[in-house]
């Protein structure tokens, strides 16, 4: 890849990620970044690509969290938010091609590198406990809703047969359940 290919790259990435905080007012935190490292370094399909990767950048975590997963996330987080503005994202993209991002990495932070699996992910169709840290009671006949980026669970019955006005948001990211609010709650 020449140098000015590099540059359109690195380039483009930071304009997504700046766009999530001009346009969708989220910014990526560290911890996201974090995360979405160790997602990676779990999750590969190709532990010796990875592990390529990660040499390639001097193995610096800062680095690898800047270049590679801040990528990553970036492209998935703007591609997973949906949001109904005056302004389409096409003609605020196109205005912003002119801009320079001034996306500038937190040096503060202390991002720690993952250890790659060196088993390669096999998709098996099994599920994964998540953290029941602020999870919503178990229950049926329940609404759940994909905002692109959140899983929102609200309503339904519990074993008894009663009916819960209750609910929580779950980020796939943070693996983090948020409880939501039940003032004015509609019914379920």
């Amino acid at each position: 890849m020449s140098q000015a290919q590099l540059e359109t790259k690195v380039t483009d990435y930071l304009r997504n990620s700046q766009a999530l905080v001009d346009y969708w007012q989220r910014p990526i935190t560290a911890e996201q970044l974090q995360t979405e490292m160790e997602r990676m370094a779990q999750h590969t399909k190709q532990p010796e690509v990875l592990r390529e990767l990660f040499e390639a950048l001097g193995n610096d975590p800062f680095v690898i969290a800047e270049c590679l997963a801040r990528h990553l996330l970036a492209g998935r987080l703007q591609l997973a938010t949906v949001d109904w503005r005056k302004e389409p994202l096409e003609s605020w993209s196109a205005r912003a091609q002119e801009q320079m991002p001034n996306v500038m990495a937190a040096v503060t932070v202390n991002y720690t590198l993952p250890i790659i699996s060196d088993q390669p992910l096999e998709c098996n169709d099994s599920w994964t406990a998540t953290s029941n840290a602020n999870a919503p009671a178990g229950r049926y006949s329940y609404t759940v809703l994909w905002t692109g980026s959140e899983m929102i669970i609200w309503g339904g019955m519990d074993a008894s047969g009663n009916q819960l006005k209750t609910g929580g948001r779950y980020n796939p990211i943070t693996d983090s359940w948020t409880p939501t609010s039940t003032t004015s709650a509609p019914d379920a």
